[in-house]
């Protein structure tokens, strides 16, 4: 029984010393091979609305705040669902002029209730606009006519989009142009 006590008391005191051995040379190595990042990178970022939508031609928040900053060509004023208030900030932190963002929102190019849009055939299958996307480009006769399942509604970050008799009304004060909603139904 001695000799287990003995053996376990050596098995603690060799693993509280491997691990203050591995925690210091964790710290150091983290210390050592740090990544410098631009502070005004992190400022702009922060002001950024963080939708990650694409609307200002990058891969997200991330990758135009770097672009913004370490890009003199890159304007302030990209981020659309930001609009003017964001642009300003970008451009206060940037040093660059204050350009406006583009004022874009989502339109519905084809109401098929309006323009009185015949059915091409009917479409069995998945409840999804792309589903019957696949099938012969929609169940429509106009190729841009809404096919109303709602997956850009499902896809608005924003929640900008709602489904009313199978077509999607927009609110134009919420939405942003992120566009979002168009490649869900493609």
């Amino acid at each position: 029984m001695e000799t287990v006590l003995i053996t376990a008391g050596w098995g603690l005191v060799f693993f509280i010393i491997f691990g203050v051995v591995c925690g210091v040379a964790l710290a150091y190595i983290a210390k050592r091979f740090a990544v410098k990042v631009d502070p005004k990178i992190e400022a702009v970022r922060a002001c950024l609305p963080g939708a990650n939508c694409g609307a200002c031609g990058f891969a997200g928040c991330e990758s135009y705040a770097e672009a913004v900053v370490t890009d003199p060509a890159c304007p302030s004023g990209k981020c659309a669902p930001g609009k003017g208030a964001v642009a300003a900030k970008v451009a206060e932190i940037t040093g660059k002029a204050a350009g406006e963002a583009s004022e874009v929102i989502s339109v519905l190019r084809c109401s098929r209730n309006e323009g009185g849009v015949k059915w091409a055939h009917s479409y069995v299958g998945f409840d999804t606009c792309a589903g019957a996307n696949l099938a012969f480009g929609g169940p429509w006769e106009c190729q841009f006519a809404c096919i109303g399942y709602g997956d850009c509604e499902a896809a608005c970050p924003f929640g900008a989009i709602h489904m009313k008799d199978r077509q999607p009304v927009i609110d134009p004060e919420v939405c942003t142009g992120c566009g979002k909603c168009i490649l869900p139904g493609q």
